[in-house]
């Protein structure tokens, strides 16, 4: 389902609530479109507060001064991926990279790393609560895969045994063009007995 707002996306995890929450899986594609959905919300819930009650002028919650309104925001990205994963047993959050300096003790960049896109804090505190983080891309042989490594070089990695520091192929691509799924190689509950 395509949803373009907050409101559309609350309406949706309803409805399916509603329904017994039939989905074993719910993908958000992309994190970075529902960060930008979730500002109007940032910006509601700072005007709860005692300082944003009395403020006409913000409109954009991250002028908020001090840098206050990257937490509202953080806030309110938080507040809709529990909503989300409340309605399915497993929720997956695709989000676009970028690259991220790694800087010494003396302030000299000393490398890169792929880590979300996403404002602020926000991508950090997101991976801190996820069971697994893995790069996705394409290898030589055009397979889709999921590369679970932690080699520095991507915010990746995961606590489950079976996926981490793994490399897993999930659509693997045959001669005929067609792909093979191996989902069950990242979620073992899949696999047909």
């Amino acid at each position: 389902m395509k949803v373009n707002n907050i409101k559309e996306l609350g309406e949706l995890c309803t409805a399916i609530k509603e329904a017994n929450c039939p989905y074993k899986f719910i993908t958000i594609d992309t994190i970075t479109a529902l960060e930008e959905m979730c500002k109007p919300l940032a910006l509601a819930l700072y005007k709860k507060t005692p300082a944003g009650a009395g403020d006409t002028i913000t409109t954009d919650v991250l002028t908020i001064a001090h840098g206050a309104g990257y937490g509202f925001l953080r806030n309110a990205i938080e507040m809709m991926v529990n909503k989300v994963a409340s309605v399915c047993q497993n929720l997956i959050i695709v989000g676009h990279v970028k690259d991220k300096a790694i800087v010494s003790s003396d302030g000299i960049e000393v490398g890169n790393l792929k880590d979300f896109d996403l404002t602020g804090k926000a991508g950090r505190i997101l991976a801190a609560k996820s069971d697994a983080i893995g790069f996705i891309h394409r290898d030589k042989d055009s397979n889709l895969c999921i590369n679970f490594q932690t080699n520095g070089e991507a915010t990746a990695g995961a606590r489950p045994e079976h996926l981490a520091n793994q490399n897993i192929i999930v659509a693997e691509r045959k001669e005929d063009g067609t792909f093979v799924s191996h989902w069950d190689a990242i979620y073992p509950s899949l696999k047909t007995k």
